[in-house]
């Protein structure tokens, strides 16, 4: 995953997520489930996009890495869809034995935000076409 979380550098931890933060998905056969301390989201301003908040959510279970990317977060809106087919979303999985990382191609992730949590679904196809299925997520950035 090194390849795609090299792009999300200015992230800085918050404290209070341990005691939310969840994700789980299926990623092909995997059933991917990550919460505590294995999750970690936040906010910061977009590097790809001067003026914007960066979203970012990563897992991981065991050797395996998920993340999820909005650099266009809209913190004022309480609904929103984003599509990883023209990267108002960008995400990837890395299974853990040392392949290539797997890019999210296409795709929805949907948002709620309510009172500082921000909760969700998402699916989509990776570049090796494993499917994310039933993906869920709490997070407090």
């Amino acid at each position: 995953m090194a390849g795609l979380c090299v792009l999300f550098t200015n992230c800085t931890k918050k404290d209070a997520q341990d005691a939310v933060n969840t994700i789980s998905a299926t990623i092909g056969s995997v059933d991917f489930k990550a919460s505590g301390g294995g999750v970690v989201a936040q906010t910061d301003p977009s590097p790809s996009l001067p003026g914007k908040t960066e979203l970012t959510i990563t897992a991981s279970m065991g050797n395996q890495l998920l993340t999820i990317a909005i650099p266009d977060y809209d913190e004022t809106n309480a609904l929103h869809s984003y599509s990883f087919d023209n990267s108002e979303a960008i995400g990837g999985y890395n299974e853990g034995s040392g392949g290539a990382d797997d890019i999210i191609l296409s795709g929805t992730i949907n948002i709620r935000v309510s009172g500082g949590v921000i909760s969700g679904t998402f699916d989509g196809t990776t570049n090796q076409n494993v499917l994310i299925t039933n993906g869920t997520f709490t997070v407090v950035p």
